[in-house]
């Protein structure tokens, strides 16, 4: 993956995005400053305490948005969010997926626990998990 440029913030500028979470950047910690002054009057949180490279991004526009991290581990980061202009909540979960099964097994009990809000609850992410259908 390409480190995020001024073309992203532009993206992001030009179709009125003010939340984005990026997963597998691959972006070392003593990297992430020089990535991300891209976005400079935007707010962040990245999982680096919990994995080097920081497999989960969540950045926001402070303007559009409030954002509480609620909980954050190798594969996920959970919070809530505020959308400032309608005054509506929800729940945000972004999942980078181990290709580990048995870490993915922490995963799945981990939204299992953080399914149980009140408050409207978006999953999104790569589970790095596939299904396969087999008709005889």
């Amino acid at each position: 993956m390409a480190p995020i440029s001024r073309n992203d913030k532009a993206f992001c500028t030009r179709n009125k995005a003010g939340l984005i979470c990026m997963m597998e950047t691959k972006v070392k910690s003593r990297n992430f400053t020089k990535v991300a002054r891209n976005f400079q009057d935007w707010e962040h949180y990245v999982n680096y305490e919990t994995h080097d490279r920081g497999r989960v991004w969540i950045m926001w526009n402070k303007t559009d948005f409030q954002v509480t991290i609620i909980d954050s581990m190798m594969q996920v980061i959970h919070c809530e969010i505020l959308h400032t202009f309608t005054n509506r909540r929800f729940s945000l979960t972004a999942v980078y997926g181990s290709n580990d099964e048995e870490e993915r097994l922490t995963l799945w009990q981990f939204l299992i626990t953080k399914a149980n809000t009140t408050l409207p609850l978006l999953i999104v992410g790569d589970f790095n998990h596939y299904c396969i259908l087999m008709t005889e």
